[in-house]
């Protein structure tokens, strides 16, 4: 089966994107046909999700606490065993080097055959900072850590079905 057919499950893949349930939103059918097939996703998430409600008794740290377990019951579902969360503070994520290492030592940790984020010019998301994980994965190239290029998919719109890809793949060196 040729790489990147509709049929094509890698081996691993990897979701970066800002806020706990952009992956189910975006990409949850991809996700969930991959993991059935016998692939190992990680989920990486930028941001605690601590922002965004209505309820003025609730804290910071404790919406913090239920985007967090609510993204690993998701996970769950999909089939999803690893969930990593980078603990930024929502509304406040810029495009930095730290950020860029971080996500750089994730990718190199779990070592996916694809990285899959969110358009960072697609109009409804202010994700700016994923402008980045080319320059993550320009950084990173094949070689001892990441045997193969590092596929980086782009989705701007999603199916029941899965992801369709906006430039598919970007093979980044």
């Amino acid at each position: 089966m040729q790489r990147f057919d509709a049929d094509y499950v890698p081996r691993s893949a990897m979701t970066i994107f800002a806020h706990p349930d952009d992956a189910e939103f975006l990409v949850s059918g991809t996700i969930a046909r991959w993991t059935q097939a016998g692939c190992e996703v990680t989920f990486v998430v930028i941001t605690s999700g601590n922002v965004g409600t209505h309820d003025e008794t609730t804290t910071r740290d404790a919406l913090a606490r239920t985007r967090e377990a609510e993204q690993q019951e998701a996970a769950r579902a999909l089939g999803v065993k690893k969930v990593v969360f980078l603990g930024y503070d929502d509304c406040e994520l810029v495009p930095s080097l730290g950020l860029r290492r971080r996500l750089v030592r994730e990718i190199r940790a779990h070592r996916p055959e694809v990285v899959i984020c969110g358009d960072p010019h697609a109009l409804f998301f202010d994700l700016r900072p994923r402008v980045g994980l080319f320059k993550v994965a320009g950084m990173i190239g094949p070689g001892e850590e990441q045997p193969h290029p590092l596929a980086v998919w782009l989705c701007r719109h999603a199916t029941l079905d899965g992801a369709i890809p906006r430039r598919r793949p970007t093979a980044s060196r």
